[in-house]
């Protein structure tokens, strides 16, 4: 009977549809408008399998379809779309539009402050989060099991995940029935907070982590005390509490399945599955074996259903209702719940006392009240009408018409109708609906909902014109006055230009057009607006500027005289500007004055007279460096300068105080000078004086006073006094270049010339006004020491050349000429051999080292045939002087005592005469023994092939001749043998000689 009614209603009303319950009414809030209404009522549609509701802060209600893969949204005006999944059963879309997503058996939901929701999504093993339309994994990896603890919740492993609640800051809570736990996700990392994985029960007083629980079905989160979690034990048959310090107790049920209601543990639950709580802290359970909703406060009751299994009670009493194992509950606002009739395929909503069907098919029944009326008005006009049916009944008592929830008026029934008026209601969209409390005939019972649009009446708005234009001041303001023909408050606001309102008061903060609108409107009056235009003029700043004091000439403008002030905000320009120097005499000063408000004021500009007094010149009168006793003052170089207060030189004129031949004196002596400057308007005349010392000129030091050989040209600065500015220092009478420093100072430049020998130079200094020269002082030039090695063989047999090398330790600045000098020692009865002398000659031998050098030619000498010591001597001279090292030593070479050397034989043959002839020497100047050996020509034979000698008396004969000495151990030895047959059977001889060292090579005849 009553979808006849309702289909009626559409048809005549199509925008005043009847949605069954008026949602917002059981909510206790308003209807909320849409600006695109979905046109689907939440309860025409089928829902299969509710498991899971929850609220958001804007009182929509989602509803999960465990049997349809759905998650529903019902907004406050029982419209119905859908949030996440498409029907089908699976797992796909992560990273897209939750409504292309596809979800397996989701079993709960949760909405957190932001509006994100939270899915269990059971049979894919995972927790899923949609915000802004888009869905996402939060925890699970789609595999059941357990693991991941500690880590990353998308990496996480769960087992059947059934209900999902979140905190204020954020956390999500998992009831983990398949693994008997309690998990939470936070900042993205996954833990344990209840539960040790063992289906038992156990842990009550201890710590949750180590407690048994069994197949948790609901978990919540506390809204009163953070960090507070309440779990629904199934198959314990209890609610438990996780506190903050995270110790688990039972707070409802014993484990012993029944329904009694009762404090804590004395209270029976069965099979409790999903968990809501109030702002106020009362916990609903959905206690799915006993058929009912219970609350936990100071006592457990029951708040919903009487324990009977099945369907009846929509519009009446809420304990009276028949559930049908409710899986899910959700507290709302002003102590209103929704709970999943999960076998019923209904979600309903408790509030007032009365429970009604919000999404699912609602139920038929005989009796009902069709609104019908306008489904648009203007504001304060409109009416609906109520049309009552119940088999006959008449309906007796009050209609009461809800708008939102809130009683908008009553009207008494009459003939079954009751007309109300809109006149009322606000501007907006309605959601209205006709609740009848019934009587002893009728049931209660209420309409479905019907939507009516109330839009805005007009009105107008008179705006009266201020005055205008007006001169903008500072703090001036303007009354306005504006009316609404319906007598609304009006409004001000400037548009435009530079002004501020408060109230009626237009503040004008500026010059310019300042635009000012007058509105008014509200909720159920179109707003009206009227406009006005003030032209604000320019205002004349006053500028204060008093004549400066006197200043002298030189003196820059500054604060002292650019003073001027307005007590307007704004800039100066002056006129000359600051840092300049006004000239001498009376000065006009001007001054422009620029407000930064250029809007609101005018420039300004304004003169004063400043006079400038004449300045002095600052006269500079150095004394002059030096005046020699007895020189004409007249020329002397005074040199007076003056300069004006920039710092540059004045033109003028300078007269001094002595009179014409006056001579420089001994001792002190003041000298006068005027200057008179060429401008005599700026500057005054100006007296200057200087104190004169006659001097006479006298050298007193040099430094340094002292040159090395080689140095290079040297500054030399020679002290003093009476040195002139044209001065010429004087070395051994030559000038040189002179650099004057003052009267008792000059610089000298000695060439390296000067430097090339050694010697004492001669210093003097020259006056050639004076034609005077001072007394000389000596500057030495001296020759820095040499460090040399000489290399030579320690020993050298006779009759060699051995080498002999000079190197100097460090190059030296000038040549060094060196002489080597040869003397000889001879051993034992030796004598002075004439042959020991350098290779080319003599025993004397110079050399001569380059400046900057250090290696002197190779020489080389010859060591005779004497025995001895060879030594060689050494001189080095430089720049003229002997700069040999003191206490050097010569340099030896020893020649040993060796064996005698047989340089030559010849053979002389005559008859049966034969003469052999030895060369040779013997350095130890003695051969004892001669030995020949004779050897036969070819084909002959020699009786007496080996003959020796005892020489000792003949070659002592020799050597101890004066013949020999020039010689040294030289000899020429002839030995005549007479044999027995002709000499020509002799072919060659060998001869050998011996000494007191030992025997001699053999020398043998050709």
């Amino acid at each position: 009977m009553i979808r006849e009614i309702q289909a009626r209603s559409r048809r005549r009303t199509p925008r005043g549809m009847l949605l069954g319950v008026c949602l917002g009414c059981l909510l206790g809030g308003p209807a909320r408008a849409q600006e695109t209404p979905p046109v689907v009522e939440a309860t025409t549609i089928a829902t299969a399998g509710p498991a899971g509701v929850a609220y958001d802060s804007a009182g929509n209600l989602y509803v999960v379809l465990r049997d349809d893969h759905r998650v529903l949204k019902v907004d406050t005006a029982g419209l119905v779309t859908t949030v996440a999944g498409t029907g089908e059963q699976g797992f796909g879309g992560d990273g897209g539009a939750a409504t292309s997503a596809l979800l397996d058996s989701p079993a709960g939901i949760a909405v957190d402050g932001s509006g994100n929701l939270f899915v269990a999504d059971s049979h894919n093993q995972r927790v899923r989060e949609i915000s802004g339309g888009t869905i996402t994994t939060v925890a699970g990896t789609g595999v059941a099991g357990f693991g991941g603890d500690g880590g990353g919740a998308t990496a996480a492993v769960l087992d059947l995940p059934v209900a999902v609640s979140v905190d204020g800051a954020g956390n999500v809570y998992i009831a983990d029935s398949g693994n008997h736990r309690i998990r939470k996700v936070s900042g993205g990392v996954i833990a344990t907070v209840a539960g040790d994985g063992e289906q038992t029960f156990s842990g009550d007083g201890g710590l949750a982590t180590a407690a048994g629980l069994d197949s948790p079905g609901g978990v919540v989160a506390d809204t009163v005390v953070a960090g507070r979690v309440y779990i629904s034990d199934t198959h314990n048959q209890r609610v438990r509490m996780v506190g903050v310090d995270g110790m688990i107790s039972t707070v409802a049920g014993n484990g012993v399945g029944g329904s009694a209601d009762g404090t804590g543990t004395v209270a029976e639950l069965t099979r409790p599955l999903g968990l809501g709580i109030g702002t106020t802290g009362t916990v609903y359970v959905a206690d799915s074996g006993n058929n009912k909703i219970r609350a936990i406060g100071a006592t457990v009751t029951t708040v919903a259903g009487d324990g009977e299994q099945g369907f009846a009670g929509d519009t009446g009493s809420v304990v009276a209702a028949v559930l049908d194992s409710p899986r899910a509950v959700a507290a709302g606002a002003n102590g209103s719940f929704a709970l999943a009739d999960t076998h019923n395929q209904r979600t309903r909503v408790v509030a007032g006392g009365a429970i009604n069907t919000v999404a699912g098919i609602a139920p038929a029944s005989t009796e009902g009240i069709v609104l019908e009326g306008v489904v648009s008005s203007v504001y304060g006009n409109g009416s609906v009408t109520a049309n009552f049916s119940n088999g006959g009944k008449s309906a007796t008592g009050m209609a009461t018409l809800l708008d939102g929830g809130t009683s908008v008026g009553t009207v008494a029934w009459a003939a079954n109708q009751a007309s109300f008026s809109l006149a009322g209601l606000n501007a907006g969209l309605h959601a209205l609906a006709v609740s009848y409390a019934g009587d002893a005939s009728n049931a209660a019972t209420a309409s479905g909902l019907y939507l009516v649009t109330t839009t805005q009446a007009e009105q107008r708005v008179a705006f009266t014109q201020p005055v205008t234009p007006i001169v903008y001041a500072p703090g001036l303001t303007v009354a306005l006055s504006a009316t609404s023909s319906v007598g609304l408050p009006v409004t001000y606001t400037v548009a435009s230009g530079p002004a501020t309102v408060t109230g009626s008061t237009l503040a004008i903060t500026g010059g310019g057009t300042v635009v000012v609108t007058a509105q008014a409107g509200n909720t159920d009056y179109a707003m009206a607006k009227a406009n006005r235009t003030i032209v604000v003029s320019q205002a004349t700043p006053a500028v204060a500027w008093a004549a400066p004091a006197d200043v002298v000439y030189g003196t820059a403008l500054g604060a002292g005289q650019l003073n001027a002030s307005s007590a307007v905000p704004g800039s100066f320009t002056y006129s000359p500007n600051a840092g300049a120097v006004p000239g001498g005499g009376a000065q006009t000063l001007s001054v422009t004055f620029t407000p930064n408000d250029a809007a609101s004021y005018v420039s300004v500009t304004q003169t004063v007279r400043l006079t400038v007094r004449q300045a002095m010149p600052t006269v500079t009168f150095p004394a002059p460096p030096y005046a020699i006793v007895g020189t004409s003052l007249s020329a002397v170089a005074f040199n007076p300068s003056a300069v004006g207060v920039t710092g540059a030189a004045l033109n003028g004129t300078f007269a001094y105080t002595f009179a014409a031949g006056a001579l420089v004196a001994a001792g002190p002596q003041v000298i006068s000078a005027t200057f008179t400057p060429n401008d005599l308007v700026d500057y005054a005349v100006t007296t200057a004086s200087v104190t004169l010392s006659g001097t006479a000129l006298g050298l007193a030091s040099l430094s340094p006073a002292m040159a090395s050989l080689g140095d290079a040209a040297k500054t030399v600065v020679l002290t003093g006094a009476g040195f002139a500015s044209d001065a010429s220092v004087l070395v051994n009478n030559a000038a040189v270049k002179t650099t004057f420093g003052n009267n008792g100072s000059l610089m000298a430049v000695i060439p390296a010339a000067a430097f090339t020998t050694v010697q004492t130079l001669q210093i003097s200094v020259y006056d050639p006004t004076q034609k005077q020269t001072s007394g000389l002082l000596p500057f030495a030039v001296k020759a820095p020491g040499v460090s040399y090695t000489v290399s030579a063989p320690t020993t050298s047999d006779p009759g060699t050349q051995p080498t002999v090398t000079l190197t100097l330790t460090n190059p030296y600045p000038v040549e060094v000429d060196g002489v080597f000098t040869l003397s000889f020692t001879p051993s034992g009865n030796g004598v002075d051999d004439p042959a020991i002398q350098f290779a080319s000659g003599g025993r004397t031998m110079k050399f001569t080292v380059g400046a900057g050098q250090t290696v002197a030619p190779n020489v080389m000498l010859q060591t005779g045939t004497v025995s001895g010591v060879i030594a060689i001597g050494l001189t080095l001279n430089a720049g003229g002087a002997d700069v040999t090292p003191a206490g050097t030593a010569p340099t030896s070479i020893t020649v040993p005592s060796v064996v005698p050397s047989v340089t030559a034989v010849a053979v002389a043959r005559s008859g049966r005469t034969l003469t052999v002839t030895a060369n040779g020497f013997s350095n130890t100047r003695e051969v004892t023994q001669a030995a020949f050996h004779f050897l036969p020509v070819a084909g002959q034979q020699i009786q007496t092939p080996d003959v020796t000698l005892d020489v000792t008396s003949l070659f002592a004969g020799w050597y101890g001749s004066a013949d020999s000495d020039a010689y040294g151990s030289s000899f020429l030895y002839t030995q005549v043998f007479t044999l027995d047959e002709d000499a020509s059977v002799v072919g060659t001889v060998d001869v050998t000689l011996t000494n007191g060292v030992g025997t001699s090579g053999s020398g043998s005849s050709q």
